[in-house]
């Protein structure tokens, strides 16, 4: 009798302790749920209240920090990267977490997004295009049947040009387009 009590003692201490930290992890998903819907219903035009986009990156950052291998962390680190890349103005720590996504999480369908933003990020805001060649080459190599492949091949073409240069490639193309169209 004493031999099958103790087993049995662990498996019920086990499984309350499984289902209290599920009951957490639900309820850190539900505040996090909240704190988005608080922000994104606070974006009013231009008007960015920066205080809950930093009480929602604090949501995700804890949950991440405790759970790190949930399914839902790339999702998560990935939120995170657009709140710093598009209303923190926080663009190499939003590299640094879509790089996490990459590294941590490479079998992650949010890797060929995540290598397109870092590799946006670097070629847009910071204005290096050596590391933003690097990630679309990346991205085209290792994911080249994804949508994100694609539109890394057309942007690596014109990595460093300057809008103006950009147009005038476009036009001379187009305009090699319609002269050989016309020829037939």
């Amino acid at each position: 009798m004493k031999t099958y009590f103790l087993p049995l003692l662990l498996a019920l201490a086990l499984f309350a302790c499984t289902s209290k930290k599920k009951e957490e992890r639900d309820q850190k998903i539900k505040e996090i749920s909240k704190a988005k819907d608080d922000f994104y219903k606070a974006i009013d035009g231009q008007n960015i209240d920066y205080g809950l986009a930093k009480v929602l990156f604090d949501k995700y950052d804890s949950f991440v920090m405790e759970y790190p291998k949930d399914t839902l962390v790339p999702d998560f680190k990935v939120e995170q990267a657009l709140l710093c890349s598009s209303y923190l103005g926080e663009s190499k720590r939003a590299i640094d977490l879509y790089m996490s996504v990459v590294n941590d999480f490479p079998d992650c369908g949010k890797v060929p997004f995540a290598l397109f933003a870092a590799a946006d990020l670097f070629s847009t805001k910071l204005k290096d295009t050596d590391n933003a060649k690097k990630l679309y080459d990346r991205l085209i190599k290792e994911y080249p049947e994804s949508k994100w492949a694609e539109d890394a091949k057309v942007l690596v073409k014109y990595l460093g040009m300057s809008d103006e240069e950009i147009l005038q490639e476009i036009l001379k193309k187009s305009g090699q387009e319609n002269q050989t169209a016309s020829e037939e």
